[in-house]
């Protein structure tokens, strides 16, 4: 005979639990009880972004679904890590609310022409989840094409991403270590840009946070909430214009 956990409420992943199994006859008389056995439950599964057709088409519309695998046993929600990789574009992460593996690529949304790297990962209460793997989608264009003509592609600009504050602008970010906040300084902005980036990645390179921040002039002076994030490192990754700078944060509580 098989028990299947999914049948039995209160079990957790990534637990132990020991069983013991009798037989029950003769109108409900049960018998003797047999040896405790040990057995633990695994991780939460980590989940794979697809198409809807196949894991290899990445040329999706508007009104195309995109759906995630596998199912994931009690997940009350799946959330999406969406990152713009054609231009400079704030990441952000998607969730529904309901545990329902498609998302429509308008309401994430997703912009026509865009290309995009996603990742997916279940949410169970009580429970530690993962984004897997990154796969890559286009978004077709207005007219049915992926946008490649002179006027909608993105400037390409060499090294546009460099490390450890190798930028124009100057960044300062204090405190380092942080525990609930961390002050963000930026001097040195090129006219016409408006807009800072704030991206925050865990030491696997999973979005854990992000946010975008109005430039007064040439300068931010800015404090980012830190939302709760655990003890650890993180990589805060800072966009302004076309450069991208990396600066490395602590958290301690």
């Amino acid at each position: 005979d098989l028990l299947f956990l999914s049948s039995i409420t209160d079990v957790a992943y990534g637990a132990e639990y020991t069983a013991e199994i009798a037989v029950v006859y003769d109108g409900g008389q049960v018998g003797a009880y047999g040896a405790p056995q040990t057995f633990f439950t695994g991780a939460v599964p980590t989940m794979q972004v697809m198409a809807i057709f196949n894991s290899s088409n990445t040329l999706l519309s508007l009104s195309q679904y995109i759906r995630a695998t596998p199912k994931v046993f009690l997940a009350t929600s799946y959330e999406w890590s969406v990152v713009r990789t054609d231009i400079t574009d704030i990441p952000f992460l998607y969730n529904s609310g309901v545990a329902v593996r498609v998302a429509r690529v308008s309401d994430m949304p997703l912009a026509e022409g865009g290309t995009y790297n996603l990742e997916v990962r279940a949410i169970v209460p009580g429970a530690a989840t993962v984004f897997g793997p990154t796969e890559e989608v286009v978004v077709l264009g207005g007219s049915g094409m992926v946008q490649n003509d002179e006027d909608t592609s993105p400037e390409i600009v060499e090294e546009t991403v460099v490390k450890d504050n190798v930028i124009s602008a100057a960044v300062t970010m204090y405190p380092n270590p942080a525990k609930d906040f961390v002050t963000l300084n930026i001097t040195g902005i090129a006219e016409g840009t408006d807009k800072v980036l704030v991206a925050i990645f865990n030491t696997v390179g999973q979005l854990v946070q992000s946010e975008q921040i109005p430039a007064d002039g040439n300068y931010v002076n800015s404090v980012v909430a830190l939302n709760g994030l655990a003890e650890g490192m993180y990589n805060v990754q800072i966009t302004v214009g076309n450069t991208v700078s990396t600066e490395r944060m602590i958290i301690q509580k």
